[in-house]
């Protein structure tokens, strides 16, 4: 997930010189995103909300407040994860990133636990309903987020296939810093044709 924040920022390096580079980026963690927490803790403008506390389906932020909203495996345990995805969209600013992670089986598609036995993930034995799996994700995970409005969506591997991470844009993304380019030499624009030969 890491690598698709900073792919967002057009970002080269590790993910603390990230946070330290992009300290102001007011952000939105809905519980804590595995080894991207301790990071994302060091940024002053962080807001850690933990589910079920704070219903994903009608977040208490005002909209257009945040720049990146982060969740680790918690949509498969929302009762409509449509829903709980148009409200990341919302709170989030023009130009912002949602970035995210659930379990997902590649060889088939998604589906609802409607029906079915009850699926907890957590502690064993710690069958509370704030770990109850409601949908199940498969290849066609990235539907959802298109449903809920966004308007660019990459899917990025970092321990395929346990390991996805699904991150949208909203709007337009940050660009990256236009840098002027080098001059090319004379040989090279003469090979180009663009020079005339020397006499």
């Amino acid at each position: 997930m890491a690598r698709s924040v900073m792919n967002h920022w057009n970002f080269t390096g590790t993910f603390s010189e990230f946070a330290d580079e992009k300290k102001d980026l007011k952000i939105l963690e809905l519980n804590e995103a595995a080894q991207l927490s301790g990071v994302l803790a060091t940024m002053p403008s962080r807001i850690l909300a933990e589910y079920p506390e704070i219903d994903m389906q009608r977040l208490p932020y005002a909209s257009n407040s945040f720049d990146l909203v982060v969740h680790s495996d918690t949509l498969e345990h929302v009762p409509n994860p449509v829903e709980a995805l148009t409200e990341c969209q919302r709170v989030l600013k023009d130009g912002g990133l949602l970035a995210y992670t659930v379990p997902v089986i590649v060889d088939r598609m998604s589906r609802t636990r409607d029906g079915m036995s009850p699926s907890y993930h957590g502690s064993p034995g710690d069958n509370a309903n704030d770990y109850i799996v409601i949908s199940e994700y498969g290849a066609n995970m990235w539907i959802e987020v298109i449903k809920a409005g966004f308007d660019a969506v990459t899917i990025t591997t970092f321990d395929y296939p346990a390991g996805i991470s699904i991150s949208a844009s909203k709007g337009r993304r940050p660009q990256p810093q236009r840098r002027k380019a080098p001059q090319a030499s004379n040989l090279f624009r003469r090979f180009l044709g663009l020079l005339r030969p020397e006499k």
